[in-house]
């Protein structure tokens, strides 16, 4: 099978900046046609760097919320938001309401009183259905065993202009099955009428309303101006508002245009709108029509944000003073903290060769972030270059798929000598991640002193370039105190009840073993002991090279691929949530070339390793990291805007999360089970420990960030040339052990 790095061209700084302040969407509809239209623009000679308008067309994009929701079907991915509770997906687009539940949440938007309520449904048993609306019963019906539509009628006064909740609740026959279940097929509410009808494909796309109705998007903008025009239709007199809207999670909802239309036949009207007193702040801007009389109609024609270019000087080649071909060393330290680091401020001396490599030779990244809170997802982004929905890594079953180029293949064709020692049982030969490697020595469970030792005998005498990749165990879960003088770090109170042996992250999990404070200091004490030997041994890999005359033209990166909980977030170990203790990335980086020392503040990612190296070769692979290089070198970066940095987990529930500047959403994917997503959102300036959730207090920016998340994963998606199913492998009882011992509760399904 051919191989390949991916299907989409490496970001420029103006693309990326572009991927930040577009607008979100509806969730489910493809952005794909205006990327490519604004990144051919982008490449066209002449354009690159010069000034020039850059234009965002919502028309090209599906609005985020259209009011009134006259229909919830589960196969409408934005009115499939609206279920909060209750319903899963059922067969043929359906929702689906298991009576052993009892009951479901959903929600529905109006802008004009709502007069009744019709349910369609089919069910295996006899039951009654009954239904409150903001609180306020409006009476049931009986679902029969063939399909039903219950209509009830909705007094006046209950609804209200904006967001409704929604309860129903099931009484079954007392002999009817725990396992029955009603489908739903649609819940409409009043009279069943298309408002917005979005035709025409990109880049010609329109967008029909009729009233009353209004459509909103999620955007983040600078100092855009909103530009529009549309055409007014009536078959007979009638009179018409246009208006539209900005909301802010500071500023309420607050109009910044608005006209009247006295119609008989057509109008067109158009105008803009400078947008610069509302910018720096994700924001929803909104549409709406309504009528007194008549039934008017209005097409949107153009509704787009435009911005001034910027000239953008050609990057400086960070080519040019490189030796020729440097070898590359990665050092990946398993379930590493960042915040238990010395170097990174701790308050215990456990990584004193990091503290000297970032005061001589190394680039200290002090806002780096993994792309997965465990091994496998992290590890797949980090020799293909690409993120975890590409690579499809979902859980311990899944293997590396073949048809990527990784980082060793690309390497080893490059006519670098490849070889790996790695101790981490999930990353064995027949997992994928040995593709490329000459030598691919797995040494499972081995501890980091005769890993190191085999490694340095094994670095090439001879005048071809390697690359080695280094996978040490030592820090990962069972935690045992390390051999002296390391184990002075361990802390053996009279207070310490636990044993080595004793710590059980199933136990601690499942809260069958609750630490006292005591035998929390020990169990991060032997983990900390742990980490100085690993900190020592390379010291001792790093002199090996000065010995031999290699450190000066050796790339040397030291990264970890997740992070580790205690407790943080009321849970252990690692890959079930996202939270910094899991996801901030340890990544110290000794360039091929004499540097000042210094630490960066720019964001980097686990996927921008790969593209650095290639860079170095004068290669730019099509993956979708950026180049470190001129962070390495000077401390800055040629990109001047900051690319959101996404996360995934998919170990025990599917979590995602994106970093946007100071603020951080985590999203758990709910959309398997039929219901809305839910997530929390942190200000990362405030709240580095992320305890304060303002999701609440900030819903545009959640809303925002997490249509962001969404319109990623379905881009990163689409960069697959493979199906689930290729991947999927069988774990056998054996692995199945390893897994567990390790401390995966629940291998193959976590």
């Amino acid at each position: 099978m051919a191989k390949h790095p991916g299907t989409m061209a490496p970001r420029t700084a103006r693309q990326s900046a572009f991927f930040q302040r577009r607008a979100a969407v509806c969730r489910g509809f493809s952005l794909l046609p205006l990327f490519i239209i604004i990144g051919a623009f982008c490449m066209l000679p002449g354009c690159r760097h010069e000034n020039r308008i850059v234009t965002i067309d919502l028309l090209q994009e599906t609005p985020e919320i259209i009011s009134p929701t006259v229909c919830l079907k589960a196969q409408d991915e934005s009115t499939r938001q609206l279920i909060y509770e209750g319903f899963r997906t059922g067969p043929d687009g359906q929702f689906a309401l298991p009576l052993s539940t009892g009951s479901a949440r959903f929600g529905f938007y109006a802008i004009n009183p709502v007069d009744c309520l019709s349910l369609t449904t089919r069910s295996d048993t006899v039951c009654d259905v009954w239904i409150r609306i903001n609180g306020q019963g409006i009476g049931g019906g009986r679902v029969e065993l063939t399909s039903t539509t219950l209509t009830l009628p909705i007094a006046s006064g209950i609804t209200v202009d904006g967001l409704n909740l929604c309860t129903m609740r099931l009484t079954p026959e007392a002999r009817t099955s725990a396992t029955s279940t009603i489908l739903v097929s649609s819940i409409t509410f009043g009279k069943f009428a298309t408002h917005v009808v979005k035709y025409g494909s990109p880049p010609r796309s329109t967008l029909r309303m009729s009233p009353p109705s209004e459509v909103s998007w999620c955007i983040n903008f600078r100092r855009e101006t909103l530009e529009f025009s549309g055409i007014l239709s009536s078959p007979q007199p009638s009179s018409c508002h246009v208006e539209i809207f900005m909301e802010t999670d500071r500023l309420r909802r607050t109009s910044i245009w608005n006209s009247t239309f006295h119609l008989n036949g057509d109008r067109t009207f158009s105008g803009e709108v400078n947008l610069a007193p509302f910018g720096g702040a994700p924001a929803r801007i909104i549409a709406r029509l309504t009528s007194d009389s008549g039934n008017p109609s209005l097409v949107w024609n153009r509704f787009c944000l435009t911005q001034p270019g910027h000239k953008t000087p050609p990057a400086a080649s960070t080519i040019a003073r490189l030796p020729a071909r440097p070898n590359v060393i990665f050092f990946l330290i398993d379930a590493l903290r960042r915040d238990h680091l010395s170097t990174y401020g701790y308050n215990r001396p456990t990584s004193p060769t990091l503290d000297r490599l970032a005061a001589t030779s190394a680039v200290v990244f002090d806002n780096a972030w993994t792309q997965s809170a465990w091994t496998g997802q992290s590890v797949a982004s980090l020799f293909t270059g690409e993120y975890p929905s590409t690579t499809g890594i979902r859980n311990h079953s899944d293997s590396l798929f073949s048809g990527f180029t990784t980082i060793a293949e690309f390497l080893k064709a490059a006519g670098y000598r490849t070889i790996a020692f790695v101790a981490n049982f999930g990353l064995g030969t027949k997992t994928g991640y040995s593709d490329g490697f000459v030598e691919f020595n797995f040494r499972q469970g081995e501890k980091i002193a005769p890993l190191v030792d085999e490694a340095i005998s094994r670095v090439p005498s001879s005048g071809q370039p390697f690359f080695m990749y280094i996978h040490v165990m030592d820090v990962h879960f069972p935690y045992r105190s390390a051999p002296a003088p390391f184990n002075a770090l361990v802390q053996r109170s009279k207070k310490v009840t636990l044993t080595e042996e004793e710590i059980s992250i199933k136990k601690l999990k499942q809260g069958t073993q609750e630490p006292t404070a005591a035998n929390m200091a020990f169990i991060q004490s032997l983990y900390d002991s742990e980490i100085l030997s690993v900190d020592s041994s390379l010291g001792r890999l790093c002199d090996a090279l000065r010995k031999r005359g290699l450190y000066d033209n050796t790339m040397i990166v030291i990264l970890n691929d997740h992070g580790e909980e205690f407790n943080d977030h009321g849970s252990y170990y690692h890959g079930h949530s996202l939270y910094n203790e899991l996801t901030r990335m340890v990544l110290i980086v000794k360039p091929p070339f004499p540097t000042q020392h210094h630490r960066v503040a720019s964001p980097a990612q686990t996927i921008d390793l790969y593209p650095t190296v290639a860079a170095f070769l004068g290669q730019s692979p099509s993956v979708p990291g950026n180049d470190l290089g001129p962070l390495l070198r000077t401390g800055a970066s040629d990109n001047k805007e900051n690319v959101p940095i996404y996360c995934e987990t998919d170990l025990i529930t599917s979590y995602r999360s994106i970093l946007d500047g100071n603020h951080k959403l985590i999203l758990r994917n709910r959309r398997r089970e039929g219901r809305a997503d839910t997530f929390s959102l942190f200000d990362e300036s405030r709240d580095p420990l992320e305890m304060n959730d303002c999701a609440s207090a900030m819903p545009v920016t959640a809303a925002y960030l997490a249509s962001l998340i969404r319109r990623h994963e379905e881009q990163s998606i689409k960069r697959r040339h493979f199906s689930q199913e290729e991947i999927h492998r069988t774990i056998d009882e054996e692995t199945q052990r390893q897994l567990e011992a390790l401390g995966y509760v629940n291998a193959g399904k976590e």
